[in-house]
């Protein structure tokens, strides 16, 4: 798959790409490039979507965006950035995720519920599922507690006025769905197939942290779908 465009990748909320080790390993054959967000400056989503483009490859990629990263990846499709072949939505969202999670994060973000009694069960419960080994959680909550206090209240903000103005895109997409997600509304995907008419969904068992707690069948899906977008690019070029 040398030939194949390098996927580039935008984490969540963390920012950092770090929590992207379980899925990398399931896809050891493809060219990745991890961008992560900044930690200081402006965090709304214009100010992002610039940062990001200013990183992205020369020549052709694919582009996975993580939850909150997903309105930056539909940004760079709607400008028309170029080299972008087609887009890969993970448990994301073109609006308010949820009303409920982004109003409970704004009051308590995720570093003050690691400080609960009882947080690891919480963090296994909404967030990683209950499968999730001590040594990656561990990592999951050093990731969230890098992250500078003033930037994830910043992001929080950024969610709340998140809205989509923008004509509907024709890059190619896969919106990848958590079947047990608490923190984004199931109705959102559909949202991102109204705005990406060549989208096609795809539910995957687990929760919101999905790359995270099921790598292997998010790295199936992943695979299968730049299958058949290479044969579509191939198609094309004959």
């Amino acid at each position: 798959m040398k030939s194949q465009p390098k996927l580039v990748m935008l984490p969540g909320m963390d920012g950092t790409g770090d929590l992207f080790a379980p899925f990398l390993e399931c896809i050891p054959q493809i060219e990745t490039q991890i961008i992560p967000l900044p930690q200081t400056g402006a965090q709304d989503y214009d100010s992002l979507a610039a940062y990001v483009r200013e990183q992205l490859p020369d020549d052709d990629f694919y582009l996975l965006a993580e939850s909150f990263s997903g309105p930056i990846g539909a940004l760079l499709a709607a400008d028309g950035v170029p080299g972008l072949q087609g887009v890969i939505f993970v448990a994301t969202f073109l609006s308010i995720p949820s009303p409920w999670a982004v109003c409970v994060g704004r009051r308590l973000p995720l570093q003050g519920m690691m400080r609960l009694p009882f947080s690891s069960w919480t963090q296994r419960r909404l967030l990683l599922g209950p499968d999730v080994g001590d040594d990656f959680l561990q990592h999951f909550t050093a990731a969230v507690r890098s992250i500078p206090t003033a930037t994830l209240k910043a992001r929080l903000e950024t969610l709340q006025h998140l809205h989509w103005r923008h004509e509907p895109v024709s890059s190619p997409s896969i919106y990848l769905q958590a079947t047990d997600d608490y923190l984004v509304s199931p109705g959102k995907a559909l949202e991102i197939q109204q705005h990406f008419p060549d989208n096609r969904l795809v539910r995957i068992q687990g929760p919101h942290f999905l790359l995270q707690a099921n790598p292997a069948a998010c790295a199936r899906t992943l695979l299968d779908t730049l299958s058949i977008w290479e044969s579509r690019r191939r198609a094309a070029r004959s």
